[in-house]
């Protein structure tokens, strides 16, 4: 989990920099939350999101999520009550995501380009497994979707809408 942590901090310093916030490089995730607590709207999200009261998450100039960053198994793991999440301008998932995120019932990455495994912890390729409660998915620009257990036990899958994607791994939809 260590390479999650490092890649988190890397993201996030790296969204903050992108949102006009100044940034070194020996940053900690000490000093990059208070900076990011600036950059929320709301207050209370990022103490809602570590304590695990969090439901709906908007994040804007988020381009990457990489890791485990919104996973069960991430950062923020007592994030269980997450049912919705827009970032609006991310373009790339690494990793794994979504993983195991069972009451997420929404997802909103209009600009999503590609998916892909995390090589920096040798693997990680299961963005939306385990998200039983996810019904619909619609990711209009996504072009690039080359991992394996993608949308795997995601139960109540029942409408996927790629349509730009040409191919996916045989096994993207297992046991759903």
């Amino acid at each position: 989990y260590l390479n999650d942590l490092v890649d988190q901090k890397n993201a996030l310093a790296e969204a903050l920099t992108e949102a006009g916030v100044e940034v070194s490089e020996d940053e900690t995730f000490s000093t990059l939350v208070p900076k990011a607590e600036e950059r929320i709207a709301t207050a209370g999200v990022l103490n809602a999101l570590l304590e695990g009261e969090c439901t709906d998450l908007y994040l804007p100039g988020v381009t990457k999520v990489v890791g485990n960053a919104f996973s069960v198994y991430g950062l923020v793991s007592s994030m269980k009550k997450l049912k919705s999440i827009s970032l609006p301008d991310c373009t790339e998932i690494y990793g794994n995501g979504f993983r195991g995120q069972s009451s997420l019932t929404s997802v909103s990455l209009p600009k999503l380009q590609k998916i892909s495994s995390d090589k920096s912890n040798n693997g990680g390729g299961c963005q939306f497994y385990g998200c039983s409660s996810l019904v619909e998915i619609y990711l209009p620009e996504l072009q690039t979707a080359d991992t394996g257990d993608t949308f795997a036990r995601a139960t109540k899958l029942a409408k996927v809408i790629l349509p730009k994607v040409t191919a996916l791994p045989g096994y993207a939809f297992a046991y759903t």
